[in-house]
C-alpha cells in the first residue's frame, strides 16, 4: 500500500536539485520584496499612502517590504507582491509565478 501526501505540491519524487532551485527563487523574490519598499523610500511614498490606495494593512506592508514571503497567506502574497510593484511602477520578475510564493513544506516522514 502506498503512502499519500496530505501536502499539495509534493511528491516523493521532489529532487534535491528542484528544492535547490526552489530555494535560490524564495531568496529572489525576498530581494525584490525588500527591494519594493526602499524604492517606495527612494520616491518619498508613505505607507499610509500605500495602504490608502491599495488597501492593505500598515502591518502587511512592514512585514513585505523585509523580504518575509508569507506577508500574508498564499495565493494572497503573490496578487498583493505584483500589485505593489505595479503601483509603483515596477515590472514584477516574469519568473516568479504564483507557486513560487506558496510556503515551502518539508513532507512528514511518517505518514
Amino acid at each position: 500500500m502506498s503512502k499519500i501526501s496530505i501536502f499539495s505540491g509534493f511528491s516523493p519524487d521532489y529532487s534535491k536539485e528542484d528544492q535547490k532551485k526552489n530555494y535560490f527563487l524564495k531568496e529572489e523574490i525576498s530581494d525584490f520584496l525588500i527591494h519594493l519598499g526602499k524604492k517606495r523610500s527612494e520616491l518619498n511614498i508613505e505607507i499610509t499612502e500605500v495602504v490608502e490606495k491599495l488597501k492593505f494593512s500598515t502591518r502587511t506592508v512592514q512585514i513585505l517590504e523585509k523580504g518575509n514571503i508569507d506577508f500574508i497567506q498564499y495565493p494572497l502574497n503573490y496578487f498583493f507582491a505584483r500589485q505593489y510593484a505595479n503601483f509603483l511602477n515596477l515590472q514584477f520578475p516574469e519568473n516568479f509565478t504564483m507557486k513560487n510564493f506558496r510556503k515551502i513544506v518539508k513532507p512528514r516522514k511518517d505518514l
